[in-house]
């Protein structure tokens, strides 16, 4: 392996010209260095000790002992140790052991051991081991094994297996498997499997499955299973859904006197759905295994919102606005989940929303 140990900004910018390197060590102290690695490069920057550097553009670093770095655009770094790293734009971070990071805008991290995350804006976080992390603003986690995330702002939580959160402010998590959430102010969570929460204040619950919860006098709790169990709380039973009819009046959506109702689809960047079947605006959409059945497949599916939508496709990018007519959809209840989602014979892709549902411009949506 043909490897090379540098100290300087100038001793860096002579080695990654160096194709035949594979691997640059930094030591740069406290001394902090810009890292711009080519695009055609395959070289591995690694930081040791108290190195310090700036990545960006399509730079790649692995950060040891007590390194720091600030990572920009689309760099990537994978921190152990004591390292620490600040991510901005559309970088990424594989967090180890004691690790730490800050996450703004578009940042993504995974966090493993007894790293921990503070995530800020839109940045986005996978938790696992014994991590920790707190969201605020609009930042998104999913906590597996036994890590811990406290939430703030309109941040959003998934957990699952046996880990916690603490939610606060207008925060949303939905609980899976053995997971518990602690509510605070208007929060809300959704609870799944043997998942338990204690809330307070005007949080609110959502109990599906075996969860319980207990609440304060002003929490209001939604059973939507028999299963399910709560102590205490303004507790609301929410009869079956089976009828299109029903499932539009539970979701306070309008169907016109003709029978057609809007609905949302979550799609990507090329505006497919994750099975494929591409949603160009101002088309119709028609399935070709259309069959009445009360199960998933056989049809175009839909749901209420866009954020609903995006629980079938986590890594949706774009949401459609589409027409459906109530003659040619079924609900796909199951026996159990038939707030969720409805399918359809076919659809007329209206326009862009964004997360809200909100239309987009018609000039944003012809730049994409």
């Amino acid at each position: 392996m043909t490897t090379i140990t540098v100290k300087t900004q100038a001793e860096l910018d002579t080695a990654l010209k160096n194709n035949e390197l594979e691997t640059i060590y930094v030591e740069s102290g406290g001394t902090w260095l810009t890292i711009r690695v080519p695009d055609d490069s395959e070289v591995e920057i690694v930081l040791r000790e108290n190195s310090r550097a700036e990545l960006r553009e399509n730079s790649r670093a692995v950060l040891r002992g007590n390194s720091r770095a600030v990572l920009r655009e689309n760099s990537r770094a994978e921190l152990w140790g004591n390292s620490h790293a600040e991510l901005w734009g559309n970088s990424h971070a594989v967090l180890w052991e004691n690790s730490r990071a800050v996450l703004w805008e578009n940042s993504r991290a995974e966090l493993w051991g007894n790293s921990h995350a503070e995530l800020r804006e839109n940045s986005r976080a996978e938790l696992r081991e014994n991590s920790r992390a707190v969201l605020r603003e609009n930042s998104r986690a999913e906590l597996w094994e036994n890590s811990r995330a406290e939430l703030w702002g309109n941040s959003h939580a998934e957990l699952r297996e046996n880990s916690r959160a603490v939610l606060r402010g207008n925060s949303r998590a939905v609980l899976r498997e053995n997971s518990r959430a602690e509510l605070w102010g208007n929060s809300h969570a959704e609870l799944w499997g043997n998942s338990h929460a204690l809330a307070r204040h005007t949080a609110g619950l959502a109990l599906y499955e075996r969860s319980t919860a207990k609440a304060s006098p002003l929490v209001c709790v939604h059973i939507h299973d028999p299963r399910a169990t709560a102590e205490g709380g303004h507790q609301i039973v929410v009869p079956p859904i089976h009828t299109v009819r029903e499932w539009a009046d539970y979701h306070g959506l309008v169907i016109s006197k003709d029978g057609e109702l809007t609905v949302f689809k979550a799609v990507g960047d090329d505006l497919k759905s994750p099975h494929g079947a591409v949603y160009s605006i101002g088309t119709e959409v028609e399935a070709a295994d259309w069959n009445r059945e009360d199960c998933c497949g056989y049809g175009l599916h839909f749901s209420a919102t866009p954020r609903e939508a995006m629980r079938y496709f986590s890594r949706a990018t774009r949401f459609l606005a589409c027409r459906i007519h109530t003659d040619e959809t079924v609900v796909i209840d199951q026996g159990e989940r038939g707030q969720d989602k409805v399918k359809a014979r076919r659809c007329v892709v209206l326009h862009e929303v964004d997360i809200d549902g909100e239309p987009l411009a018609a000039a944003a949506q012809d730049s994409k």
